[in-house]
């Protein structure tokens, strides 16, 4: 039955779940079955989710041109749409996207795990890029440089606190509207040689990203 649920839901908008978005449900309700299964309620006796996996492939890494960077950003930024429980892709696809961008942040072990008071803005270095620090886990943690472009983005979108939030519906939907269409974000990154030997310039007069 639960696998069954699984292979055939559905998102919101009717297109079918991703395998990240499976396999997160999957420990949901192992989660909540193991609950049932404990010695003060007993309510089942077996956990219906034992033996079942969802993988996720991260597919072929498409690299993106400044060109296509910059179209990816500005429509992050101007998807502002937040009806019918929509989630703005300013609010919850542009953090996550110039982290991954400009700081080379994993989007769903690093990027989304992180908190705006995570972010100190002083911690400037000579080569103005911003020094953040990146938690693996509770007590693990390393650092990452923001280049000076992210720093800019990021600010656009900031919150004084709370976790930097990422939704997957939100970057799906900036993803089409710059034509590269629906799949795992882990999958994108730069091309060698840009976004950070050779970045994009931040235009303070337009608050937008252009090719240098």
């Amino acid at each position: 039955m639960v696998e069954t649920y699984l292979k055939s839901a559905k998102r919101l908008d009717g297109k079918p779940l991703s395998q990240q978005s499976r396999r997160t449900r999957l420990t949901q309700f192992k989660m909540f079955f193991k609950w049932c299964m404990s010695p003060k309620r007993k309510w089942i006796t077996e956990n219906p989710c034992d033996g079942l996996s969802f993988t996720v492939d991260r597919g072929e890494v498409q690299t993106l041109a400044n060109e296509n960077i910059a179209r990816l950003l500005d429509a992050a930024w101007n998807d502002t749409d937040t009806c019918r429980r929509r989630f703005c892709g300013r609010d919850y696809a542009l953090p996550g996207i110039v982290l991954s961008l400009f700081a080379g942040l994993r989007p769903w072990s690093e990027a989304a795990k992180m908190y705006w008071e995570d972010i100190d803005w002083n911690l400037i270095n000579p080569n103005r890029s911003l020094t953040i620090k990146v938690h693996k886990s509770k007590t693990r943690f390393h650092y990452a440089e923001l280049h000076p472009t992210g720093i800019e983005w990021l600010k656009l979108c900031a919150k004084k606190k709370g976790p930097i939030k990422t939704h997957e519906n939100a970057l799906e939907r900036v993803r089409e509207k710059v034509g590269l269409g629906p799949g795992n974000w882990a999958s994108i990154r730069p091309r060698p040689g840009e976004c950070g030997a050779c970045p994009l310039v931040w235009c303070s007069s337009t608050r937008a990203a252009r090719c240098a």
